[in-house]
């Protein structure tokens, strides 16, 4: 009787084991989904412009930092 309840708890841990990796496989998926969505709508050569004004300013901060 103890063996059949341990593998009742044992088949118990399994099914909640492959309900949690099915909700983790759907929100992948939703995420993937909202990744590409982004990804579409950015615009790659305004992104780097703005990274290379950035690295220009964050290189004069640190130029100023130095003289004082």
């Amino acid at each position: 009787m103890t063996q059949f309840i341990g593998q009742l708890k044992a088949l118990s841990l399994r099914i909640g084991s492959l309900s949690s990796l099915n909700e983790l496989s759907s929100a992948m998926e939703e995420a993937s989904k909202a990744m590409c969505a982004v990804s579409n709508r950015i615009d790659t050569k305004k992104l780097n412009e703005m990274a290379k004004v950035m690295a220009k300013e964050d290189a004069k901060l640190d130029m100023k930092s130095e003289m004082v």
